[in-house]
This record gives C-alpha cells, structure tokens and sequence, in this order.
C-alpha cells in the first residue's frame, strides 16, 4: 500500500502554497487533496450538525481518511494538505487501520505569519486564536515525533525542496 502524507500548519505557514507549487510537479504516482475542498459550513451550521466546530474537523478527518483508503491508495502515494489536529489524524488513521502515514507540520514564526497573512489581505486572521493554535499545533507535533519543516526563512522554492526530500 502506498502512503498518505498530512500536510498540515496554521495559516500563513505556507503548507497549501508548498502542496499547490508540489502539485505543478506533476510527480507520478503523487495525488494531492485539501481538505478545505470538502465544504466549509459555518460556524452555526457546524454546532447544529456536529456540535462543534472541533467535531466538524475531527469528522471530516475521518470522512478524508476514509475516502483516501478507499479509492486512492491502492495507486497512489496520497497528501492531504489542511489544518488538521494531530489527535484527529491519529484517530482517524487508527479507525481505518492505516498504518502507513506521515504527519508533516509546515510552521513559521508568528512574525512571518503575520506578514504573510498581511501580504494575502487576510491580516484578520492573525490573531490571538491563531498564534495559539500554531502552538498548539507544533506542540502536539513535537510530542508525537512528527515532522517540521519550519519555513520561516525560506522561499517558496525551499520550502517545496525540504517536502519533496520528506515524501521521497
């Protein structure tokens, strides 16, 4: 069985920038997914379906997981690009009993995320949720022995060596 790699980071850390420039590759055997393609309900409709905003992620972890297993692995090496919560990953790969996957956070510091968040006209989401959520994140990364590539003095380009040398 081929592997699924779960590319995940805050935003502004640049993961979806280093899975689209990964994507114009064209690498075979490579299939790529973002998780955000699934439908983003809102806030009300999250806690009216699901309870949550956190039930809604960790539900759409495993519908993604799942989906993968089904019908791409079998021929492809699989990057599910997100902001995903590593317990979420865990659980979901466990329920499906896939064992052969690859947690990579893409990170940077808050300064840079700011200017990058500021660049893209979405300086709103620099905030205190998400600089804590970036934390939290990295903390739970570094727990689980996980992959970093911290990006915060890297261009583009750079970044997308460091995750091509990480899913040969």
């Amino acid at each position: 069985m081929n592997k699924l790699y779960f590319i995940t980071g805050a935003s502004g850390a640049g993961k979806t920038t280093a899975v689209e420039n990964l994507e114009k590759k064209n690498l075979p055997n490579i299939k790529t997914f973002y998780f955000d393609n699934a439908g983003v309900p809102s806030e009300e409709e999250m806690i009216e379906k699901y309870g949550s905003g956190e039930n809604w992620q960790k539900e759409t972890t495993k519908n993604w997981v799942k989906e993968i297993v089904v019908k791409h692995l079998d021929n492809f090496d699989v990057i599910l690009d997100g902001q995903m919560r590593i317990s979420f990953i865990e659980e979901a790969c466990k329920e499906y009993r896939l064992q052969n996957y690859e947690i990579i956070l893409i990170d940077c510091s808050n300064e840079e995320r700011k200017k990058r968040l500021e660049s893209r006209n979405q300086s709103w989401l620099y905030n205190e949720d998400m600089v804590n959520w970036s934390k939290y994140l990295r903390d739970e990364t570094l727990k689980g022995k996980h992959k970093i590539i911290d990006n915060t003095n890297y261009i583009q380009d750079e970044t997308l060596e460091k995750l091509i040398l990480l899913i040969k």
